[in-house]
């Protein structure tokens, strides 16, 4: 039996939660028998559509991009498999209408024949017979069909089993995708690892062979995670020794031989004195008449004597000596500004590569600095005594090596650049290896291979099991296309154009309708022919079509197709357009033939395995509740209401009232006092102008019987409160009458005002019919609601009392 429908996606459903229509109540489950309920448009015929795909094993046309869950009593099904079940189904709607009753609404149709099984044939009665008992009867235990039912529960434990262990793995797999503590989402900030991913990288870590990291390993590429681009360092190291140049020309000025013309041997034997000298000359020529330091005068012959004992070839030498060392002045700050550079330009990881670049550029510059700091204190001391000669000492460093620190610079400012052009590619390589490596580390965590091994025995014995329950339902169906076969036999077209006949004029007593069987020829199928006497009916009315039609379904319940099966029966609103009279025969006829129970007690049966019956009637409601309805021992019956909502249809229990009483006053009020509350949307939606509108007219008419028109009813009972007046004429017309107003059928109902007036409404109620508001309250329910008005006390406002 159908148990359950969950709709994602179908017609006028869409994100249908079948637990959740039971809003908070107990459990909802489909009975043995159900009735549902709900106005045209909200969603009947559409429920009937996706039971009768079940019957034809495919969807309806146009409804290809649907999606729904029916669950059963062996299983579930959805629209991709609609051909595997083993229910046998018969659905009456409009789409069986059209598809075997074209002749009613198109004179070129048809109407299919079908036969009826006959009773002629002795041998291969008995053959059925003997075939029906090997079939047997799932209720009672025995048989083929028991067997089935029993390896199909079977397999369902079994699948059950399959899916919680394939389940427990899925679980294992997205928590370790997704879980905010371990998962690989947010601890290795990739947004969008998913369980298929991680599914893949557990093929590849086994393919791989990938085995943890150590800490260690995990930090170095936790750190590469860290890293940000730098900015790209620009400049490339550029530095050529010329100490070898500087000291070869300072061994030779240093060494280079110097004479006074006429020396002065005081100057000449203190070399102190003479630079002092040399200094003061400087100070004094062309300056002085007396000396700066002893006031005496200057006498010329002591100039003289001076540019005698320095004379031109001491100036020269002098000049060159002062050249060369500035050279080694502009050498040493040359070498010391090459390597400005900081540890913090480089990247982490090229930061202790920088630091040894660094501490070798500092020694080799030392001793670089050292080896020109001698040739210039050798430059500076043949300056200070320019007539003394000496040998430079040969230089103790190799420029070579300062040449090789800068290659090495260069090299790392290379790999620093590479760096920031593959940074992000660096990046997502040393998170690929530690979520691999996290991969790793969590199979071995939670035994994934475990898991699966028990996931793979349970499909194994799921296996097992599907082939138990394959072998049961195909001996059944082997079993049942026998009888089909041999029903074919004895099958009788004309017998099931009588049924038709019988039901039209025993239960209806419309014997000027009658179906007869048209024999097909080699070109034209046979056919059913409706007549009115001898000639073809045509232009019947919508009463008699929906007669014809809804006998035309009866009768094929007894087809060689549906004869002997559990059938789930579907009837979507037989009694369109039909009168009172022929709405009670309707209902006659389903009891007589379909729902009346056979055998008493115990042994009590039904012709159905399952049926449901909507309608939009409540008229007809009425005599469905009258039928013979099953108990909970033998499956029990569930009453549904189906409503159109603002984007969707649901489907919820049948409220109290219509389920004991079918009367639409009560569900309209019931409509109109949810609404008093915003958070209600199912009650404050489209569907409020509507139900408010019908509300009162039905209960102003009765209450002012004497005045004409609905406006005069509601001042009479609502006064002159203009405003009110106005508000509800604008919701009432505003959503009610879209003929009037049809842009307002484009925006939704504004809730706020909704409900307001439906507070106003039922407020004025209390009021005004105190006694006849608590009896509404009560048939709905609202037993707390009406106690309450109850309590306030005092008479109805505008009734008198003696």
């Amino acid at each position: 039996m159908i148990k359950s429908i969950d709709i994602d996606c179908f017609g006028c459903f869409s994100n249908l939660d079948w637990q959740a229509c039971a809003r908070g109540q107990q459990s909802l489950e489909f009975g043995r028998m159900n009735i549902l309920y709900g106005r045209n448009y909200s969603g009947k015929t559409t429920l009937s559509r996706i039971v009768r795909s079940l019957e034809m094993g495919c969807l309806p046309e146009d409804h290809e991009d649907c999606s729904f869950t029916i669950g059963t009593g062996t299983g579930v099904i959805d629209e991709k498999t609609l051909s595997s079940h083993d229910l046998s189904v018969r659905v009456y709607n409009t789409d069986f209408v059209n598809d075997h009753l074209s002749f009613l609404k198109d004179r070129r149709g048809r109407i299919k024949p079908f036969a009826i099984v006959g009773r002629e044939n002795k041998e291969i009665q008995a053959r059925i017979d003997d075939i029906e008992a090997e079939l047997g009867d799932a209720e009672e235990g025995n048989g083929a069909r028991f067997a089935r039912d029993v390896d199909a529960k079977a397999l369902l434990q079994k699948q059950t089993e399959a899916h919680q262990a394939a389940r427990a793995v899925e679980n294992a797999l997205s928590r370790k995708a997704t879980d905010r503590q371990i998962g690989i989402k947010y601890t290795r900030d990739d947004p969008n690892y998913t369980i298929t991913k991680v599914k893949e990288d557990v093929e590849t870590v086994r393919r791989d062979a990938v085995i943890p990291f150590e800490d260690k390993a995990v930090r170095v590429r936790e750190a590469v995670l860290r890293e940000v681009a730098l900015d790209d360092i620009d400049q490339i190291l550029a530095f050529t020794p010329r100490a070898d140049l500087i000291f070869e020309e300072a061994r030779l000025l240093v060494a280079k031989e110097l004479t006074p013309t006429e020396p002065i041997e005081e100057l000449l034997a203190d070399a102190d004195l003479q630079s002092w000298v040399k200094a003061g000359i400087a100070h004094h020529r062309d300056k002085r008449e007396t000396c700066a330091f002893c006031t005496g005068r200057i006498p010329d012959t002591l100039w003289q004597r001076l540019d005698a004992h320095f004379n031109e070839d001491s100036e020269i030498l002098s000049t060159e000596l002062r050249k060369a060392i500035t050279a080694v002045e502009d050498e040493v700050a040359k070498a010391r500004k090459v390597f400005t550079l900081t540890e913090g330009d480089f990247y982490p990881s090229l930061q202790a590569g920088f630091r040894t670049v660094r501490d070798e550029w500092q020694r080799e510059l030392s001793a670089y600095v050292s080896a020109l700091d001698q040739v210039g204190a050798a430059l500076q001391s043949r300056l200070d005594d320019i007539f003394t000669s000496s040998a430079l000492a040969e230089l103790d460093f190799h420029a070579s090596e300062l040449e090789t620190v800068v290659d090495s610079a260069n090299a790392l400012i290379t790999k620093h650049r590479k760096k920031t052009q593959s940074l992000q590619t660096d990046k997502e390589k040393a998170r690929r290896e530690l979520i691999l490596s996290d991969v790793a580390k969590y199979i071995r965590e939670v035994d994934l291979d475990e898991l699966e091994k028990v996931g793979t025995d349970l499909k194994s014995a799921e296996d097992d099991a599907g082939q138990t329950a394959q072998e049961s339902r195909a001996k059944v169906e082997r079993l049942e296309e026998e009888k089909r076969r041999l029903l074919t036999e004895t099958r009788d077209e004309s017998r099931g154009a009588e049924r038709i006949n019988d039901y039209l004029s025993h239960f209806f007593g419309h014997a000027g309708l009658r179906l007869v069987a048209v024999e097909g020829t080699d070109t034209k199928p046979g056919e059913f022919a409706i007549r009115r006497g001898d000639q073809v009916a045509h232009n019947l009315s919508e009463g008699e079509c929906s007669l014809v039609a809804f006998c035309y379904f009866m009768a094929r319940l007894e087809d060689a197709e549906s004869s002997g099966r559990r059938l789930t029966v579907y009837i979507d609103d037989p009694v369109s357009s039909l009168d009172s009279n022929h709405i009670f025969f309707i209902q006659s006829l389903i009891e007589s033939e379909l729902t009346g129970p056979r055998g008493r007690g115990s042994q009590r049966d039904y012709r159905y395995d399952q049926i449901f019956i909507a309608t939009h009637n409540l008229e007809f409601l009425k005599y469905v509740h009258a039928l013979s309805k099953p108990d909970d021992g033998h499956g029990g019956t569930a009453y549904f209401l189906i409503e159109s909502g603002e984007s969707s249809s649901t489907i919820r229990r049948m409220p109290k009232h219509l389920r004991q009483y079918a009367t639409e006053f009560v569900y309209l009020f019931e409509q109109v006092y949810r609404s008093r509350e915003a958070i209600d949307a199912d009650y404050a939606a489209y569907g409020f102008g509507n139900s408010l509108r019908k509300f009162l007219e039905s209960y102003l008419f009765f209450r002012y019987p004497n005045l004409r028109g609905l406006e005069d009813r509601y001042k009479a009972y609502f006064g002159e409160d203009s405003m009110a007046i106005k508000v509800l004429k604008t919701i009432t017309d505003g959503f009610s009458h879209l003929d009037r107003y049809p842009e307002r059928s484009l925006l939704p109902p504004d809730v706020p005002e909704v409900t307001k007036l439906a507070t106003y409404v039922t407020d004025t109620m209390a009021n005004k019919d105190r006694t006849q508001y608590v009896s509404l309250l009560r048939s709905i329910g609202e037993d707390g609601a009406a106690a309450e008005i109850e309590a306030r006390g005092g008479a109805d406002a505008d009734v008198a009392l003696s």
